[in-house]
């Protein structure tokens, strides 16, 4: 069965991808993300010479490269998008590396060629010296200067898309073999998220068949019968067509991204095909990232994230790993999927079951009652749009967290050179510093051939006859130093000063 062809459009962040998209689907769809960075992995129809494609559109941060690598793997092509101002980014190679593991055929798309700093031809050299090379240049990666403002050479490179389309959305022979009785359509899940009101909703993307409303969706061990289905625009439909992108409703779980499906209009043939649970098998909890750094005094923060969708929340979650490892506190910090959806009462109490507990939202908000046993157990609870500002807040609250540590800081050192009297616990000496400087009031150890005898305080200082505050290195001075220890000539006594670390 023909199917219209299912493209993933990357690159680097603020590179123009959703620009680009906007431009095709005349739609403006980046004004409404966050910070204008898209943040959620989206699927869209467009038509070119009567043709129709199914876009989708991927984050460009760093933090979202789980969302696009397992969007790439739903694919049929890519187009790789440079700013044709910037060149090649990490996030670039990040996506060429993405692409090379998926095996995917590519287009090169030069974006921002109307902007004064353009220089195309710097851009293809830096692609080339990143083992991207363009045909005409040496190489066989198809290419284009676009501008996804103006529009310049978007038309050339939709023609390029139906050309590379023609040979990769080929019927699959061996898939066709695979076919389960009774199977009408199959797929994968794009995202999925959880709504209050509507329940589990999922993005899909249909692989063969026909997607229709009243079929049975089969997914692992799960069965469901679809009581609704809309198109990309969330506009009720009854059917959806092979490579198109729909929203099916009505999920029991809440499926993870790449999952695969089939859908049967029989519902006996549909409960055959589900996957047997194990008997005695019990689901895997989440993998808690535990992370303490050696030598300090150990502290417990529990993280707890929560997201708007399954694959917001694994980008997420690999961030605040990141964030977790380079981290310098000291302290064993664990990370718990908090799960996707609202911020509930429930996700509190899971969060303040350590000492010290962090809740980080993205593109979620928290019950009343949530903020309020928030504000009880005194967990911080925050949430955000942009991962930028999530990143910043919590490198922050660890910091804060951590329980400080008391610590000894030599200010000051003094060698004994003469001894005046001694009355019950006080003693008057003379001393020669040897490095830092002496303080009166200060508390001082006292060694004797590098062991340490006992304690003291520095009760008098005095230099030439004359009362000071403080004596510094290389010069003399009489101290009166109040101490249950005799002090001898030739001792040492240092100035110790704690300090909270």
């Amino acid at each position: 069965m023909e199917r219209q062809p299912v493209i993933i459009v990357m690159g680097h962040i603020d590179h123009g991808k959703s620009t680009l998209l906007d431009y095709i689907r005349k739609s403006n769809l980046v004004a409404s993300e966050a910070g204008s960075i898209t943040q959620h992995v989206r699927a869209c129809e467009a038509v070119h010479q009567g043709k129709k494609l199914t876009l989708i559109d991927t984050p460009g941060h760093e933090a979202f490269s789980v969302m696009r690598d397992k969007g790439a793997g739903i694919v049929d092509l890519a187009i790789l998008v440079v700013s044709a101002e910037d060149g090649v980014k990490p996030q670039t190679l990040e996506a060429k590396a993405v692409i090379e593991k998926h095996h995917l055929p590519y287009v090169v798309a030069i974006n921002k060629i109307d902007q004064p700093a353009a220089n195309p031809e710097r851009v293809k050299k830096d692609l080339s010296e990143n083992g991207i090379f363009l045909e005409g240049l040496g190489g066989e990666v198809p290419w284009v200067a676009v501008s996804a403002k103006t529009g310049e050479g978007v038309p050339e490179l939709l023609d390029l898309i139906l050309l590379l389309s023609e040979v990769s959305t080929h019927a699959d022979a061996e898939e066709k073999e695979k076919k389960t009785e009774g199977e009408e359509s199959r797929g994968f899940v794009l995202e999925s998220k959880l709504d209050r009101k509507i329940g589990i909703i999922g993005t899909v993307v249909v692989r063969n068949g026909h997607l229709k409303q009243g079929d049975f969706l089969v997914y692992g061990e799960h069965c469901f019968k679809i009581r609704k289905l809309e198109n990309f625009l969330g506009e009720k439909t009854v059917q959806q067509e092979a490579g198109g992108p729909g929203i099916v409703l009505g999920w029991p779980t809440l499926p993870a991204i790449g999952t695969s499906w089939l859908t049967f209009s029989n519902k006996k043939q549909a409960e055959a095909a589900t996957t047997p649970r194990l008997e005695g098998s019990v689901k895997s909890r989440p993998p808690e990232t535990d992370q303490s750094n050696q030598g300090g005094k150990e502290a417990r923060i529990i993280i707890t994230v929560k997201a708007d969708t399954v694959g917001t929340l694994e980008a997420v979650k690999k961030e605040v790993d990141k964030i977790i490892k380079n981290s310098e506190v000291n302290a064993k910090v664990i990370l718990i999927d908090g799960g996707v959806g609202t911020i509930t009462e429930n996700d509190i109490r899971v969060a303040s079951a350590g000492a010290n507990g962090i809740l980080a939202g993205f593109n979620v908000k928290s019950d009343r009652a949530a903020k309020d046993l928030a504000e009880k157990y005194n967990l911080s609870l925050k949430s955000f749009e942009v991962i930028y500002d999530l990143n910043e807040w919590l490198v922050e609250e660890l910091k804060r967290l951590v329980p400080k540590v008391e610590s000894e800081v030599v200010t000051g050192a003094a060698k004994v050179i003469r001894l005046f009297n001694k009355q019950k616990n006080r003693q008057v000496i003379g001393c020669s510093v040897l490095d830092g400087e002496l303080t009166r009031g200060k508390r001082v150890k006292i060694s004797r051939r590098e062991e340490v005898l006992g304690e003291g305080k520095l009760i008098e200082l005095k230099k030439l006859k004359n009362n000071v505050d403080r004596v510094g290195k290389g010069e003399q001075c009489g101290v009166s130093v109040e101490s249950r220890w005799t002090i001898s000539l030739g001792d040492k006594i240092e100035v110790v000063d704690k300090v909270m670390k």
